[in-house]
């Protein structure tokens, strides 16, 4: 649990900034997110959440999300984290933010 589980809480609750009621509510959703390598699939979506350029999603950016709104959007549609980010996440992302839909 030291080694896999509690890096995972504690990057969802201090850098995201989930409260534990939040973030038991998410897993319960989607207990598979606790499946996804921290470093491998975690931080770099966030960090193209949040990025307009960075490593992770160098070729066209990311989406330049503040952190609020990353923490707003992946409490209701958790599932994101599970699905490839330039393939399938960034569009979709992108046209709801572009319209207006979610903030």
């Amino acid at each position: 649990i030291e080694n896999n589980l509690q890096p995972k809480f504690d990057y969802f609750m201090n850098k995201i900034g989930f409260s534990k009621e939040e973030l038991r509510y998410i897993l319960l959703k989607r207990p598979q997110l606790l499946s996804l390598s921290l470093d491998r699939n975690i931080i770099p979506k966030v960090e193209c959440f949040l990025e307009p350029r960075s490593k992770t999603c160098p070729k066209e950016g990311g989406l330049g999300m503040k952190i609020d709104e990353v923490r707003q959007w992946l409490a209701q549609y958790p599932q994101t984290l599970a699905v490839t980010f330039e393939g399938r996440l960034k569009p979709r992302v992108s046209d709801v933010v572009q319209l207006g839909l979610f903030w």
